[in-house]
């Protein structure tokens, strides 16, 4: 297999859109935008995005 690099990245998501703006909720703690669903997964919720 051969190896494949990523060099840009797109986001779309409740935490932000660009890169920086994710991580940065991320370490801070943001859930805005996140639910938690119980009927998605067998025998446990998940946090998803709204």
């Amino acid at each position: 297999m051969t190896p494949t690099a990523i060099n840009h990245a797109g986001f779309c998501t409740p935490l932000g859109n660009r890169a920086d703006e994710v991580l940065n909720a991320l370490l801070a703690g943001d859930s805005r935008g996140m639910v938690s669903r119980d009927n998605l997964l067998f025998e446990r919720p998940a946090i998803v995005a709204m």
